[in-house]
């Protein structure tokens, strides 16, 4: 059961400082992003379900080579949240996205975990494309497991205070 403490769904006036709830809210989104919306309408179905019960709606899903996530949005704070599911033990691609630790050295001589990467790149173009469209809204990136791993490098490629 998702978002069980609908109390906490109220943020803090937004401010560039640690929330609790916030932070609550991400954790259930990244939670949610481990439903199987690709395989299924009922999948997809519960998916959707799970985010109108925080008053979010879904944007669109991201499902390419091993990499899934899903972006929502929230009209009455202006907020937005790209979430992406972690390692799943049974997909191989997860796997050797999580072994690929070799580094990848980026144009502006930062490093980069070469299986993270990659695992980004194969959505990136859409992801960016979609955020674009909700300019107007506070985006927020989540994750767990590979998908906080794939938050952190969409963060920096994304590179826009959304």
């Amino acid at each position: 059961m998702c978002f069980k403490y609908t109390e906490l769904l109220n943020l803090p006036i937004a401010r560039a400082a640690y929330s609790d709830r916030t932070a609550w809210l991400l954790a259930e989104m990244s939670k949610i992003a481990y439903g199987k919306f690709e395989e299924n309408d009922e999948d997809m179905q519960k998916l959707k379900t799970a985010l109108h019960k925080a008053e979010f709606e879904l944007v669109t899903t991201f499902n390419e080579k091993g990499t899934q996530a899903f972006l929502a949005k929230r009209e009455k704070d202006k907020m937005a949240v790209l979430a992406f599911r972690g390692t799943e033990q049974d997909k191989i691609d997860d796997i050797l996205s999580d072994l690929d630790a070799r580094f990848y050295k980026n144009t502006d001589g930062s490093k980069m975990h070469k299986g993270f990467k990659e695992a980004f790149q194969v959505v990136e173009d859409r992801v960016k494309s979609e955020c674009d469209k909700i300019k107007d809204y506070s985006l927020y990136v989540t994750g767990h497991s590979l998908g906080g791993a794939l938050a952190l490098v969409a963060t920096k490629e994304l590179n826009s205070d959304y």
